[in-house]
């Protein structure tokens, strides 16, 4: 079976199941939907893919001390964030602090609107910056700013609920191949509670006033869902026979996280003359290739499943494993240009 000769190979999610399934029995004879909950990498639209690319954040810093501590608190939020996602050590993404009056700007070739024009010395300057550093891709973040905050309903005498909208430049450039990666002024709200039984605004402001070093962490923690990957639970479904040991067996290997040995021993049953027997192997094979990060190969054994049999759970797989794949063909044509 050639389909799935390429399918041994390191796994591209790195989960665990964390909740044991749920079953749904008919009979002794029946087929089981089984569901379990697992840690997924989940791919984010226009994503920046940052492998063998070692990273710094860079803040550009207005005059004043406040907005300068706060943009580099964002900066420290981010760069936590990454590590944290990455597993690396927490030297892995260094921050610095780049004065306004000093920073050239990005070029207008890459924004389109704006910036500096001399290109040659825009790249003598990201180059300089990735020497000093040692960071091919830097993240540059500057313009936070906050607007007034909006009350919110308030369920608990001692607390009070804000929405606290913010804005901030995130630009990711590669210098290393002259490239912008990543180019948005990201809008957002940020919710925060305060522990005040006052309801007084001036008094309220002042509070927020004292912990926004805190909330531009916090912001800070949230901006690498914007452009990268990022853990989610998701639930996904299984079907076994749990009176048939040649089911129960790859079943069990999957609840496991075994993965590659369930599906050398689902592909058998492919091959039964029962029809609706063979699409349900077809199916969970499917999902394996889906938990190993071969999606164009989980999208064909997904079709040999609709092929032999057509239910909505193989459908729904068929969608999930084409919006996948279509992130990866974007990543690795990013990659090799």
């Amino acid at each position: 079976m050639d389909i799935i000769s390429n399918v041994m190979i390191c796994r591209f999610f790195n989960g665990a199941i964390v909740v044991a399934s749920l079953a749904l029995f008919f009979s002794a004879c029946a087929p089981v939907r089984s569901y379990m909950d697992v840690d997924v990498k989940v791919p984010v639209e226009n994503g920046v893919d940052f492998n063998n690319k070692t990273v710094a954040i860079f803040t550009v810093t207005p005059g004043d001390s406040l907005d300068s501590l706060l943009i580099n608190k964002v900066a420290v939020g981010l760069a936590s964030k990454m590590e944290e996602d990455s597993g690396t050590d927490s030297s892995m993404v260094d921050v610095y602090a780049i004065p306004e009056n000093k920073f050239v700007g990005l070029p207008s070739m890459h924004t389109g609107v704006g910036g500096s024009v001399d290109t040659l010395g825009h790249s003598i300057y990201y180059s300089q910056m990735m020497l000093k550093t040692g960071a091919d891709a830097q993240i540059i973040l500057s313009g936070l700013r906050f607007s007034d905050f909006i009350p919110g309903e308030n369920d608990f005498d001692d607390v009070i609920t804000l929405f606290l909208p913010y804005s901030v430049n995130v630009d990711i450039y590669d210098a290393l191949n002259d490239k912008l990666l990543f180019f948005k002024k990201i809008s957002d709200t940020m919710t925060v509670n305060i522990s005040t039984a006052s309801t007084n605004r001036n008094e309220i402001e002042r509070i927020l006033h004292d912990n926004l070093s805190i909330i531009s962490g916090k912001i800070g923690e949230s901006l690498s869902g914007y452009f990268m990957s990022y853990w989610a639970k998701t639930n996904i479904m299984l079907i076994n026979y749990y009176d048939h040991p040649e089911w129960n067996s790859p079943y069990t290997k999957a609840r496991n996280f075994m993965w590659d040995k369930a599906i050398e021993e689902w592909m058998p049953l492919t091959e039964l003359k029962n029809n609706v027997k063979a699409s349900f192997a077809a199916y969970n094979i499917a999902v394996g290739c889906q938990m190993l990060g071969k999606f164009d190969l989980g999208i064909k054994w997904v079709n040999i499943s609709l092929q032999k049999y057509k239910f909505s759970e193989s459908f729904a797989l068929k969608q999930q494993l084409e919006k996948l794949k279509s992130y990866q063909s974007h990543v690795l044509k990013e990659n090799v240009k």
